[in-house]
This record gives structure tokens, sequence and C-alpha cells, in this order.
């Protein structure tokens, strides 16, 4: 079979040897080798299986679904239990944090957070919400609210606000800013 490579194509390879180059030039091999595989490979990785592979929302999603439901039901036995929090999360109290399977809390908001504003989009987009969705996105918002990290509180609020953009509701928009 015959490969042709288009404007993308090119372009994506053009990207990642320039970063190839870009880590040649480093003065850390190994730290450059580490961000090239993070912000040059794989995301060309994930760019090429999305293009030639063509998932439909909920194929791309029902993964990202699974993963929120699994760190949710981990830290809703920690949140059941206190068992498994590490040390300066622990304390009873005003201290107290979520982290699931990670090492402290705002490494869970981190990975939540997208995942809750991807599922948001997909209920505004089809215009229903279905027993997955809905579960995904009250166990989420729960754990991010026991995480008490403010930056995925602040990143899920705008993230509503433009969803609000998309629908009827859009008039209540400014009144936030």
């Amino acid at each position: 079979k015959k490969i042709v490579l288009g404007k993308t194509d090119f372009f994506l390879i053009s990207i990642v040897f320039l970063g190839i180059f870009a880590v040649l030039w480093s003065m850390d091999l190994q730290a450059g080798l580490g961000i090239w595989k993070a912000y040059f490979f794989e995301p060309a990785l994930l760019f090429v299986a999305i293009i030639h592979i063509k998932p439909s929302l909920d194929e791309a999603l029902r993964p990202l679904g699974i993963l929120a439901l699994f760190l949710s039901i981990v830290a809703g036995v920690q949140w059941i239990a206190g068992y498994g929090i590490p040390s300066p999360w622990n304390i009873l109290g005003s201290e107290f944090r979520l982290t699931s399977v990670y090492e402290y809390p705002n490494a869970l908001a981190l990975i939540l957070a997208p995942i809750l504003a991807l599922f948001l989009g997909k209920i505004i987009l089809q215009k229903k919400i279905s027993l997955f969705s809905g579960s995904i996105l009250l166990a989420g918002f729960m754990v991010i609210w026991g995480t008490e990290a403010q930056g995925a509180y602040v990143a899920l609020f705008f993230v509503i606000l433009f969803l609000f953009l998309f629908t009827r509701y859009r008039f209540f928009v400014p009144i936030f800013f």
C-alpha cells in the first residue's frame, strides 16, 4: 500500500523532527527526551490515531469516563475509610484532601477537570444526558470538591461559562464579567 503524505502529515513530521533537533541542542539529554516525548511525540501519535481511526465522540470519551469513574471510586473509598491518603493531606479537618491513586490532590484534579469539561461539552452538544455521563459528572464534581483544588474550581467555572455561550442561556454569561 502506497503512503501518501498530505499537508498535515508533512507538517506533523517536520514538527516532530524539529523537536528532535531541540533535544539534541539541549544540555540535559534525558530531560530533553522526556519533554520531547510528552509535548511532541505523544500528541503526534494521538493526532495520527484520531485522524486515521476516526472514532465517534462516544468511543473517544468512553475510556476517559471509565478512568474518571475508577479514580472517583478510589477517592470515595478514601473519603469513607480515610485510608491511603498521603501524610500531609490525611489529617481530619480542614487539611483532609482526597488524592485517589496520586500522591497529591492537585494531580487528581488535573486529570479529572479536563475529563469533566469534555463530558459537559458532550452533554451540551448532544442535548441529552446518559446514565454513564451523569454518573461521571456527579462523581467527578464530588471528587474535585474533595480535592479542594482551587485551580480546578476556576477552570470548571469558566468551562461552564464558555459552554453557556452555545446554549439559549448565553445572555446570562455577561453577568459574570
